[in-house]
């Protein structure tokens, strides 16, 4: 269970992002604004804006100042995050010497990490179906 705080810290200003980022894009999509700007100020409406920023900064010359690509983006690196977790968790709940405890809560924390990998596939799944206006 508390392995799954710390993917919950990760996931959910990207999540929180992507569901903001067109709330915000009226606000953060001026035309002469760089994309660095751009995400800092749609990543700070997320509950932590400077993982966040960190997280998605990499991606400027993608995202420009596109909130659907945005918050694509916030999907797929989240994604990424939240099966890199479940691989580094599958081969720590290999070690020897866990108390019945300790392995209970990796076997909750997998489950929550493949709804996780789950869900977000489905959202991006849904966010290639968005076109234009839509969005």
């Amino acid at each position: 269970m508390e392995g799954f705080s710390s993917i919950r810290f990760f996931a959910s200003p990207l999540i929180l992002l992507a569901i903001s980022s067109y709330i915000n894009s009226s606000l953060a999509a001026t035309p002469n604004k760089p994309s660095t700007e751009f995400i800092r100020t749609s990543c700070n409406s997320t509950t932590y804006p400077k993982l966040c920023f960190t997280s998605l900064s990499t991606y400027t010359n993608l995202i420009q100042t596109s909130p659907q690509l945005l918050a694509s983006t916030a999907l797929n690196v989240t994604l990424s995050s939240a099966k890199s977790t479940s691989v580094m968790m599958v081969n720590i709940s290999k070690s020897q010497g866990m108390s019945p405890k300790v392995v209970a809560a990796m076997k909750d924390c997998l489950e929550e990490l493949s709804d996780l990998v789950y869900e977000l596939n489905k959202s991006i799944r849904e966010m290639n179906n968005v076109k234009g206006s839509n969005f």
